[in-house]
């Protein structure tokens, strides 16, 4: 499958530790999840008015994954906030 469904990957990045992640905001603005290139998801989330979180999802094994983490501003194309850990962990392994 190319997508992976909105309530799977929320499951994974709650699961994960992703404070940044809100399931009520972001089921709203979410901009889906997009297929990578090495076989693995991304969904990009928009927390606040400016924010933007790219979290890449990529299956490790039955029901295991490794979540990456960025978290920015969407203004004017995605930047990269100097401090990543502050809005969160960076990474993740999760068993779901």
């Amino acid at each position: 499958s190319s997508e992976m469904s909105f309530d799977t990957a929320a499951q994974i990045l709650q699961k994960g530790g992703f404070n940044d992640f809100n399931y009520e905001r972001d089921s709203q603005t979410h901009d889906g999840s997009h297929a990578t290139d090495n076989g693995g998801y991304l969904m990009i989330t928009y927390p606040g008015a400016h924010g933007q979180d790219r979290f890449t999802i990529t299956k490790t094994g039955k029901n295991k994954y490794h979540v990456e983490a960025e978290y920015g501003s969407s203004d004017g194309g995605f930047t990269k906030f100097p401090d990543q850990s502050s809005y969160g962990p960076t990474s993740a392994d999760v068993t779901l």
